[in-house]
């Protein structure tokens, strides 16, 4: 690790500009086709709701409920694609011979299935008593819609984790515009399939299901195809069996990390809901609008946390430490900059933002307006952590970097209801608990940082 003392004894002596102008023209190279490929991701699920609304109310409401509970399952999934794209990534920066790339790569793929296949199980499970957790009864149309919808698209599931992890392990190795082409291709055959099996089959809402499925299938084809391509079939079964067993270490290491905060974060934005529902429906719809401005913000900008992580596992495999923090350093500039520009933005055109969200609802505009400006005032903060977590997972720190995200989620919900619920701010004191938080998590990210030199 030597690299990075001399690497930050050097920081303010290096040629500045041309240092940052090269990093970023390298993160860029990397966070720009993830970006567009999480866009074209959540056109899915609008195409899909475009068209279902054109079905009837009933029909968007059940997909929307077996959405939520699709969130978690795929959180599993999720923590299998950041695995693949840690060690891919060190693997591709170590530059191992191109049997092992072969034989890695693959094992990735067949523990993505694997864990689709779990996932999609676990799914089936505790669907039957997760949805009369929403509000939904057992014996409703909505719950009747929601359970065949879900328990369809269940059968997706381990295309899905071999798509995104296929995905992965392409951005990894450097062939990151596969992604956006073949997700591309995805969105426009979902539009064209949906409505045959919705208005012309007359399949109602497992229409849509099926449909997912079938295009979930030929994208994994297309991404397996593109692999398939670039490192060639595992030639070698000792070595693969080896690779397998080190995919495998690297899931337990570093992937649950990963989901566990991704549940973490689902739960938070659950518990979320239930505090700000006592202040009444107006809170509510503004915490809806406030939130939905957030993730939708937020999205963009892990692409330039993804970047990091990704050459940083590079960096990692070619043992060169001191660009780990030349990314690090250039990534929480850029996202923080970014960031607080955007927060200067969204703090001038808040009402704007709320009254075209909330039109009908004064009450709810002024809540929102407030929201967005406690939220987005510190959103730099944030755009910092996340780069950080990024790379502690790429140096193989995972659970130090599940530690940060965790305690910044426990502030967060401390802040929100100690404020809330003791002191006269009522609401307010939700709002001001997300500064808080992203005060507390750049603070933590920046000093585990340090530590793990």
């Amino acid at each position: 690790m030597e690299g990075i003392k001399v690497s930050y004894s050097r920081l303010f002596s290096a040629p500045l500009l041309q240092e940052a102008h090269a990093t970023y023209r390298e993160i860029g190279s990397v966070a720009i086709p993830f970006i567009l490929q999480q866009v074209l991701q959540t056109l899915y699920t609008l195409v899909d709701l475009w068209w279902l609304g054109r079905l009837s109310t009933e029909a968007v409401a059940a997909v929307t409920a077996a959405s939520s509970l699709l969130f978690f399952i795929l959180a599993f999934v999720i923590g299998a694609a950041i695995a693949a794209s840690v060690r891919a990534g060190q693997a591709h920066g170590a530059g191992i011979a191109a049997e092992h790339k072969a034989c890695l790569v693959w094992s990735k793929v067949v523990l993505g299935f694997t864990v689709g296949v779990a996932a999609a199980a676990l799914g089936i499970v505790v669907a039957p008593f997760f949805l009369p957790m929403l509000g939904i009864p057992s014996v409703s149309l909505l719950y009747s819609l929601a359970t065949e919808y879900f328990f369809i698209v269940m059968g997706g599931v381990p295309l899905l984790a071999v798509t995104v992890v296929a995905m992965s392990v392409l951005q990894a190795i450097g062939k990151q515009w596969y992604g956006p082409m073949a997700n591309l291709g995805g969105v426009l055959l979902n539009a064209v399939l949906d409505p045959i099996f919705l208005f012309l089959l007359l399949w109602d809402v497992k229409g849509v299901a099926v449909a997912t499925i079938l295009v979930q299938g030929v994208v994994a084809s297309v991404l397996l195809f593109f692999l398939w391509r670039e490192v060639g079939p595992p030639l070698h079964l000792s070595l693969f069996r080896s690779h397998l067993r080190d995919t495998i270490r690297s899931y337990l290491t570093i992937g649950l990390t990963a989901t566990g905060e991704m549940l973490a974060r689902a739960i938070s934005s659950i518990v979320f809901v239930a505090l700000v529902a006592p202040f009444g429906a107006s809170a509510l719809a503004a915490y809806g609008t406030g939130n939905q401005v957030y993730v939708t913000v937020i999205l963009v900008f892990l692409g330039i946390a993804f970047a990091v992580g990704t050459l940083s596992a590079r960096a990692v495999g070619a043992k060169d430490f001191a660009r780990v923090v030349r990314y690090v350093r250039w990534g929480m500039v850029g996202n923080a900059v970014a960031l607080a520009v955007v927060g200067v933005v969204v703090w001038f055109l808040a009402p704007h933002i709320a009254a075209q969200f909330l039109p009908n609802d004064p009450a709810a505009q002024r809540l929102a307006v407030s929201m967005l400006r406690w939220v987005f005032g510190g959103l730099w903060l944030l755009g910092m952590m996340v780069v950080i977590v990024g790379a502690l997972r790429a140096m193989g720190h995972g659970m130090l970097a599940l530690a940060v995200a965790l305690s910044y989620l426990a502030v967060q919900f401390s802040v929100a209801w100690l404020v809330s619920r003791w002191t006269p701010l009522g609401v307010e004191g939700v709002w001001m608990a997300y500064p808080a938080s992203f005060l507390v998590g750049a603070a933590l990210a920046v000093a585990s940082f340090l530590k793990v030199q």
